[in-house]
């Protein structure tokens, strides 16, 4: 387990980026445990850090399952929903219907994280007029993959047409504003990690949930650190890293 050990000692990024070279290799016998074990102590952290952001949210009188505008988001179940007691078969259904595996850092936030939606509202949140979106931390869970293959395998008009596992929606949609396409991660892919499609910073999954909670889990704050608010900022300094 020497990536493992690696990654306990804070070579988090390099530890990844070993496993992404891998390619399909990663789930090789040789290799495909010691992946595994990385994924589960990656997403752990992950978990620790959304629940202690949950917790730093609600002390500061944040509004979650409402949008910026006041109105509430339909069927919102919560900031942190659980794994489900059979994700595992979950996983594979939807492995079943691409007929191929599903990254590695995907099927690990599943299993140890659950579904995130950080969506909500706050006074000293920008104004719902203003140009700049939050783009709060939102993580789908298995379902709606599933529920959105489903329906692409019986409208696609090819074969080749690619596939995708929902992750959220885009940030415009996440202030109540019609936007664009979903966030989404092509699938299948035997990979331990792979690209965040749409979201405009080609970022792979593990990167854009290291960039999200370093920003509190708004990482639409990037493009204007100084509208932050200070308590949210020092919450996020709080993140292990990961």
């Amino acid at each position: 387990m020497h990536l493992l050990v690696r990654y306990q000692a804070g070579d988090c990024r390099a530890v990844w980026d070993e496993l992404l070279a891998r390619g399909a290799g990663v789930r090789e016998p040789a290799s495909l445990p010691e992946a595994e074990a990385v994924v589960r102590e990656t997403m752990t952290r992950v978990r620790a850090n959304v629940e202690a952001v949950i917790a730093g949210l609600k002390i500061h009188g944040f509004r979650f399952g409402v949008y910026p505008d006041g109105e509430p988001v339909p069927g919102y179940a919560g900031p942190l929903v659980p794994p489900a007691a059979d994700v595992d078969s979950r996983i594979a259904e939807l492995e079943s219907l691409v007929n191929g595996p599903i990254p590695l850092s995907l099927a690990g936030f599943w299993r140890y994280v659950g579904a995130v939606a950080l969506v909500g509202a706050h006074p000293e949140w920008p104004d719902p007029s203003s140009e700049l979106l939050s783009d709060p931390l939102w993580v789908e869970g298995p379902e709606a993959s599933i529920a959105e293959v489903r329906e692409k395998l019986e409208d696609r008009e090819r074969e080749d047409e690619p596939l995708a596992a929902v992750i959220a929606p885009d940030a415009l949609h996440k202030d109540n504003i019609s936007g664009g396409e979903p966030y989404e991660i092509e699938i299948p892919s035997a990979s331990a990690d792979a690209l965040l499609l749409h979201e405009g910073n080609d970022y792979y999954f593990v990167e854009y949930l290291r960039q999200a909670l370093d920003w509190g889990g708004f990482p639409g704050f990037a493009g204007e650190p100084d509208a932050m608010p200070a308590w949210l900022d020092r919450l996020s300094e709080k993140v292990v890293r990961f």
